[in-house]
């Protein structure tokens, strides 16, 4: 009986323990995530800086382009500005080879791209393992890519 209710602290306590573990690795995989991010978006507008490439390129990496400052911005039109949540997800697809789901909506997908205005973007991590349909989690990381423009 002494060893049953032994057993059971230690199964109560290493399941605690746990729980922290899968926080904490979730953590670093944004944490990783948001580098591959940043070390995509810099390289681009490092290509740009090297080039000597003037002002805003429609097209510079494939349909990603880039903005008066060399930054990527969007993909899907003309403006060469980064002004809404669509033109942020083309930021995350175009600067990434490999990238987690993402989508403009929670729908499922890991990330969420939205446009917070001045031309940045901010991604929100969602844990997909506790998501619903009725309300998105409230386990959300922020990935902010600043540009120093």
């Amino acid at each position: 009986m002494v060893v049953i209710i032994l057993l059971g602290i230690l199964g109560v306590t290493a399941l605690g323990r746990f729980q922290d573990l899968s926080g904490e690795s979730q953590k670093a995989v944004v944490a990783g995530t948001g580098a591959a991010l940043q070390s995509g978006v810099t390289l681009i507008h490092y290509k740009w800086l090297v080039g000597g490439t003037s002002g805003a390129v429609a097209n510079y990496i494939g349909d990603l382009n880039v903005g008066t400052t060399g930054w990527p911005v969007e993909s899907r039109g003309s403006s060469l500005t980064t002004g809404s949540n669509a033109d942020c997800l083309d930021v995350w697809q175009g600067s990434m080879s490999a990238y987690p789901s993402i989508s403009e909506v929670f729908d499922g997908a890991e990330y969420l791209a939205r446009y917070r205005g001045s031309g940045d973007c901010e991604y929100l991590y969602q844990d997909v393992l506790t998501y619903t349909t009725t309300a998105p989690s409230l386990e959300l990381w922020w990935l902010t890519i600043d540009r120093y423009e």
